[in-house]
């Protein structure tokens, strides 16, 4: 049954056994296998070929653990399988198809990959997601991705330090590496215009240094006089007695609370930003046009007037239907004071108001504006008076 089809298969079993062993065997399956399908006692001519094919259907709807073993003893009942017994043009046709799949693979082979090249890409690709595990979660906005062993060897630490041109010292960024990075070393600050050197005492202080020893400049005087007045230490030169000495971080903690103004003294401010949480969207889909599901069509009304007389509404709903291929409603309105010209309503849609908005739109000389319903409360007015008047 893995093999052959259901055809070959009742062709070689009908021309072999008889009707007697065909009967039998059906018998036997059925009592044997546990199922709920009837047993059909096939009649007349082709009951052979019917029972064998009640036998390959209750063998294929059979989980397989529950079908019994069956040994054949006398071998030599059993019909070998011969050309006459198969279907010739399926055969062929399928040794075609298996021709043609094999030729499509021969020339398309450098797309497709054995089975070690793909085991490789997926050891590589667990490789990589292993090694972005491994790297630890810093904060970049914070300046935690300052924070690297090689900040000590690189030529950043051995820089000069000058006055900014803002008041705020990339404060940020500065504190974060320096907090940690700069432990245990002193700090040495001097500048051309005489401010005094401070040196460490105590090894548990922070403070920063030059590995080449060189004497840091600093080309403002108030960064110096800000880095002893923060801590509130004097220095002194001898070094016998020193006090905490200033570290670059606290001098930054202390320029935090400057506020940034420009050149002229205006401050700059800034609303905070809102979000809109309750901003609706529009849908940009194309839907069929039997589509049930759709936006609803709002009207707009327009008005229009001098337009001349003698003309009728069909004349200005084709020449509207000819500019934008729209139809559209319109109405004459009645004045009650006779004029020169008349005046329309269109009622137009929403979503198409910016095309009948345009002075292109219309011909030369036509007035146009969004239609204003002017009520008229007179009459209520006189019904309140009398009211009032009854209730008096």
């Amino acid at each position: 049954m893995d093999v052959m089809d259901e055809d070959s298969l009742c062709r070689i079993c009908v021309t072999s056994f008889t009707e007697e062993d065909i009967t039998t065997a059906k018998s036997l399956l059925f009592d044997s296998v546990p199922t709920t399908k009837r047993k059909i006692q096939r009649k007349r001519d082709g009951k052979a070929k019917r029972d064998i094919d009640d036998i390959i259907c209750l063998l294929k709807e059979t989980d397989p653990e529950l079908i019994p073993i069956f040994v054949a003893r006398d071998l030599q009942i059993l019909p070998p399988v011969l050309f006459d017994h198969l279907d010739c043009t399926r055969l062929l046709k399928e040794l075609q198809l298996m021709k043609r799949e094999i030729t499509d693979l021969k020339e398309s082979k450098e797309q497709y990959v054995t089975t070690q090249q793909l085991e490789s890409v997926k050891n590589d690709i667990k490789h990589l997601k292993s090694s972005d595990k491994d790297i630890p979660q810093t904060k970049t906005k914070c300046g935690g991705c300052m924070l690297l062993n090689e900040f000590e060897d690189s030529d950043s630490f051995n820089t000069i330090i000058s006055a900014p041109t803002s008041p705020l010292l990339h404060s940020s960024r500065v504190v974060g590496r320096l907090d940690k990075n700069v432990e245990g070393r002193s700090m040495s600050i001097g500048n051309n215009g005489g401010v005094p050197v401070i040196n460490s005492a105590t090894s548990d202080e922070k403070a920063m240094t030059h590995r080449s020893g060189n004497v840091s400049a600093l080309s403002a005087e108030a960064l110096a006089t800000d880095c002893v007045t923060a801590v509130g230490h004097t220095a002194v030169l001898d070094g016998e007695h020193v006090g905490k000495q200033p570290t670059f971080a606290n001098v930054v903690r202390s320029e935090k609370n400057v506020v940034s103004q420009d050149n002229d003294g205006w401050t700059l401010v800034q609303r905070k930003f809102r979000n809109q949480r309750f901003a609706g969207k529009k849908g940009s889909a194309v839907i069929k046009p039997e589509e049930k599901f759709k936006a609803a069509e709002i009207m707009l009304p327009l008005y229009i007037s001098n337009v001349s007389k003698g003309l009728s509404v069909d004349d200005i709903v084709s020449y509207i239907r000819g500019k934008s291929r729209l139809l559209v409603k319109v109405e004459k309105l009645t004045m009650k004071i006779d004029k020169e010209y008349d005046s329309y309503k269109i009622f137009i849609p929403k979503h198409k108001e910016d095309i009948f908005m345009r002075d292109d739109f219309w011909p030369d000389g036509i007035s146009y504006r969004r239609f204003i319903n002017f009520r008229n409360n007179f009459g209520d007015k006189a019904e309140t008076r009398k009211l009032n008047t009854i209730i008096r």
